[in-house]
């Protein structure tokens, strides 16, 4: 499947207005830096490649040409992902400087590289604004989260007060190696000053995505969802060459050099099944269907439509484990709930708004006597939520445990209550190797937040430290709950419902056309985006270690 495909080599990738929800496809890397690399071509924009500067009161004159660059962008890091690197590498050129009070130079530029930190994180890009700016505000604006593309935030960051907004290599070579002189710093200048310039005159010359709108419906024909902007925002930049990229330290599968991209849509909430027609592992169907699916879909499908839906009955059965110590020893007959799964489901049910979904459950026992009284309660919370910056799907659960009881005395009643607190988080990280594969890997599992307290005597901490010779009543807890996690294997489990769904539904169908206003004289912009619906092949001797889908008609989504 080609995500996107385009006519014309000057491909004018853009930015566009948000308005939607997350949704997965993944774009070829190198099919960005291409993109990027034909806005340097010299019949598309000749005034990113040859400028004139005059420094004013200097009497000293700038002039460079150069020829197409290749671009890359890329991370020098796992971690960082609020910043990369924009690389221009080129290959020739020349550097004019030319001096009324002195002798000028000229410098043959060759094995150049210019390079920028791009940074895009939602706070710094605020930052990095000149507040003396009169367009500040307007700018900031302009700059909201998720709205970044390239010629935007190399916009922030001229207009920022920054001394390394740009930092220059020069490749030992001839004609360049032995000039050096001033030449870098002009060229620094002649760049902060001039080519940052250019951008801000023409903010869509660089950018990182595809402004996509429908043609206006025809009113006899017009389609029930209504007309549709799209917007593809890369969120992680792949690694740089010379850095192996690795998930949960494991290397990344060979050539694997693309990242995911988010496409954000709007139009609807609900996904028109009836608008497509399936050809073998293949929907197709017209545009309009394709963007009314969202993020709300998504995780109705995904957990409210069966892939997770039993995610919260293997938490029941994990707090079942946790709670089945009584008076020092496990008590098989003291459990949370005794009821059958199809029992149990109705009452613990996923809440799903735009942003994620959440599972609220609370439930006990008790027993009452003439002079004792027991009771046991708990409660779970489950987020489940998405971290695009770091290709990750996240489960989140809180768990929190209370029992006590109640003696009846000369004295009075006797108080004696306990609880204990842990939240456990699974990830999942994501990964889409060259050929389009998408490689789920995981769970990383980590238990924090491990808490327990009792009231009026040391009863729970004697007891853990008796069951399981540990000093520590909180070490005690989260070794219960990891023994738990390990026997009931909860990220296998849903791996294991991702493999029994048989069918991923990747977002986006349809072929449509975009003039561009800006180079309309280029022609239309045309744009394919594919559903695909693949089976999943199981990979390596762990039938859960992670899952590669794949797509057996051999086209891909990268």
């Amino acid at each position: 499947m080609e995500a996107m495909a385009s006519t014309e080599a000057d491909s004018r990738m853009k930015d566009f207005d948000l308005q939607g929800i997350h949704q997965i496809i993944a774009i070829s890397q190198d099919e960005i830096n291409s993109h990027l690399s034909s806005r340097f071509h010299p019949e598309v924009q000749d005034e990113l490649l040859s400028i004139n500067h005059e420094v004013r009161d200097s009497g000293i004159q700038f002039s460079a040409k150069i020829g197409p660059p290749t671009v890359e962008v890329c991370t020098d890091n796992t971690t960082d992902t609020t910043s990369s690197w924009f690389y221009l590498d080129v290959e020739r050129g020349y550097f004019k400087r030319v001096s009324t009070t002195g002798p000028g130079e000229q410098v043959l530029l060759k094995g150049l590289r210019i390079q920028f930190r791009v940074n895009y994180g939602e706070g710094m890009m605020h930052d990095l604004l000149d507040p003396n700016d009169p367009h500040a505000q307007q700018r900031q604006e302009s700059l909201q989260p998720g709205r970044y593309s390239l010629s935007r935030v190399l916009l922030a960051l001229a207009s920022a007060r920054c001394s390394d907004i740009i930092q220059l290599q020069l490749a030992p070579s001839p004609g360049a190696a032995n000039r050096v002189g001033s030449i870098p710093l002009s060229l620094e200048e002649y760049l902060k000053q001039t080519w940052m310039t250019q951008l801000k005159e023409l903010p869509h010359a660089l950018t990182l995505g595809y402004t996509i709108q429908q043609e206006e419906p025809n009113p006899t024909t017009a389609p029930t969802v209504p007309p549709t902007a799209v917007r593809v925002q890369n969120y992680r930049y792949q690694h740089c060459r010379d850095i192996p990229e690795e998930a949960n330290e494991t290397p990344a599968p060979a050539g694997s050099r693309n990242a995911l991209l988010f496409l954000e849509m709007t139009g609807g909430e609900s996904f028109p099944r009836a608008g497509f027609t399936e050809q073998g592992n293949i929907l197709t169907g017209d545009m309009p269907a394709a963007l009314a699916l969202s993020r709300t879909h998504f995780l109705r499908e995904y957990i409210a439509g069966g892939v997770f839906s039993d995610v919260h009955v293997f938490f029941l059965e994990l707090l079942n484990d946790l709670m089945k110590i009584v008076g020092g020893q496990r008590n098989k007959e003291w459990v949370l709930t005794d009821q059958p799964k199809e029992e149990v489901l109705p009452n613990a049910t996923w809440t799903i708004n735009d942003s994620e979904a959440k599972l609220s459950w609370r439930g006990g026992e008790s027993f009452r006597g003439l002079y004792l009284s027991m009771w046991k309660t708990s409660s779970l919370d489950v987020h489940f939520t998405t971290s695009p910056r770091t290709n990750k799907i996240i489960l989140t659960s809180k768990m929190k445990l209370e029992s006590g009881s109640t003696t009846s005395s000369s004295h009075g009643p006797l108080i004696n209550a306990k609880s204990g607190e842990a939240q456990l988080t699974l990830e999942f990280t994501m990964l889409v190797a060259e050929d389009g594969a998408l490689i789920v890997r995981g769970p990383e599992e980590k238990t924090d937040s491990v808490s327990a307290t009792d009231t009026l005597d040391s009863n729970l901490i004697s007891l853990l430290t008796q069951l399981f010779g540990s000093d520590s009543h909180g070490d005690a807890v989260k070794s219960e709950l990891q023994d738990a996690l390990r026997e009931k294997h909860i990220g296998n489990a849903i791996a294991a419902h991702i493999k029994q769904k048989k069918r991923v539904v990747l977002p986006g169908s349809g072929t449509f056309s975009f003039r561009d206003p800006v180079f309309s004289d280029k022609g239309d912009l045309h744009v394919t985006l594919g559903l695909l619906v693949r089976p999943i092949k199981r990979l390596g001797s762990d039938p859960y270690a992670h899952l590669e889908l794949y797509d057996p008609t051999g086209m891909y989504f990268g």
